[in-house]
């Protein structure tokens, strides 16, 4: 996976990091797209790749995508700790939710790109 990034002499620091010391030392980050395979610290296998409606996306699919429940406000689901949903709505409202959010229409129904991966360990 690869990240934005800057080498600081003695190392490279990744812009993710927000705690990194070396940060306050970097004059300029290098994109993503730039960045050498063996720099990565992710390594991702693509496990599945298919099409679906996006409407048919399923509770884990939706919690996978990054929308979660927290427990401070009673189990609601959120994707961003701001804009909650209730339980009975489930995870795949807050989903949807996120769509709009990204100016995404919800209603049209796309088709959409499914990819699965995992994580491989080196």
């Amino acid at each position: 996976m690869r990240e934005t990034h800057a080498d600081i002499g003695c190392r490279l620091t990744y812009r993710a990091d927000l705690d990194d010391g070396g940060h306050c030392k970097v004059a300029k980050w290098t994109p993503a797209i730039h960045m050498f395979r063996k720099h990565s610290r992710i390594l991702l296998e693509i496990t599945d790749v298919r099409v679906e409606r996006l409407q048919g996306i399923s509770e884990a699919q939706a919690l996978a995508e990054g929308i979660y429940s927290d427990p401070v406000v009673n189990g609601m689901y959120t994707a961003d700790g701001d804009n909650y949903t209730s339980k009975q709505d489930g995870p795949g409202r807050a989903f949807a939710d996120l769509w709009k959010s990204t100016g995404g229409d919800w209603a049209a129904n796309p088709w959409v790109w499914v990819v699965e991966f995992k994580r491989v360990t080196p």
